[in-house]
């Protein structure tokens, strides 16, 4: 192959090859979001309005008044009414409750989270919020 030729095949090669769009998705941290038995069912991770969120991962720090009963409700809808997981550690400490896939909650939906029996945690969430 001579380089005119090979200039020509890199020349063609590059007029079907499209950058790559730039992505809508923006990584998503909350902050330590404090639950305990007293709480109804809050939200602990709100997207920015008119946008959407994907849930990878939830973290339940799990506190020192732990009842060996204690569990966590994760709902995907401001109501509470669709649970999307629920977990029941066997200690205190940290708990990683993955999502894979990533759960996709509804533009501006929360997650939501309740415990039940006495126990008191902090909740962290990690994802990514993304354009509808």
């Amino acid at each position: 192959m001579t380089r005119s030729s090979l200039a020509a095949l890199l020349a063609l090669s590059t007029t079907f090859v499209q950058p790559a769009a730039a992505s809508s998705s923006v990584p998503y941290h909350s902050d330590g979001f404090y639950m305990d038995f007293s709480r109804d069912c809050t939200a602990v991770a709100t997207p920015k309005p008119g946008r959407k969120l994907q849930v990878t991962l939830v973290r339940i720090d799990i506190g020192p008044y732990y009842s060996n009963q204690a569990g966590i409700v994760l709902y995907r809808d401001a109501k509470c009414l669709h649970a999307v997981a629920a977990h029941t550690p066997q200690m205190t400490g940290l708990t990683v409750v993955p999502f894979n896939p990533a759960l996709d909650l509804p533009v501006d939906g929360p997650l939501m989270a309740r415990i039940w029996k006495p126990s008191v945690g902090l909740v962290f969430v990690d994802g990514y919020e993304i354009a509808p």
